[in-house]
């Protein structure tokens, strides 16, 4: 089997194991990925989430401790490396940070480019300053009436 084939199997089983969970109470609190897929790798005991660095890791070991095909079917139950990650839905915009997006009302949510169009918070101005700039209003208004 090509490895796009056992993604396609991966994606498969993952869709029939959501569908097929008991309902639970769980969905009212947060699911932090990274505190999940951190707890599902270490629960498949897997090599790597990579077949093929599964693959290479116990050919090239002196004294393997699985065989190469038990090698990649952990690696197919792991969770998805960091590149599968970046391929899926949400994360043309927010890299792999996609996956922390609970709920939106946005299809397509508009990111800043740069720290100049990112919304800042409005700055404080001191009392001084508000008198300031209260006197340069009143100021200039009276120079505008008089010219």
């Amino acid at each position: 089997m090509t490895y796009e084939i056992l993604k396609q199997l991966e994606i498969r089983v993952a869709k029939l194991e959501k569908y097929s969970a008991p309902r639970s109470e769980e969905k009212r609190f947060f699911d932090n990925p990274q505190a999940r897929e951190v707890r599902e790798f270490s629960d498949t005991e897997a090599i790597s989430n990579d077949p093929e660095v599964a693959l290479k890791s116990v050919s090239m070991s002196d004294a393997p401790d699985r065989n190469q095909t038990e090698a990649i079917e952990q690696a197919i139950e792991a969770p998805p490396t960091v590149k599968d990650n970046k391929n899926q839905e949400g994360a043309k915009n927010f890299s792999t940070l996609h996956r922390f997006v609970v709920e939106t009302a946005e299809d397509e949510p508009t990111l800043p480019n740069n720290f100049k169009e990112a919304p800042k918070a409005e700055i404080i101005k001191t009392k001084r300053e508000k008198k300031l700039e209260k006197e340069i209003a009143v100021k200039l208004a009276y120079l505008r009436r008089n010219s």
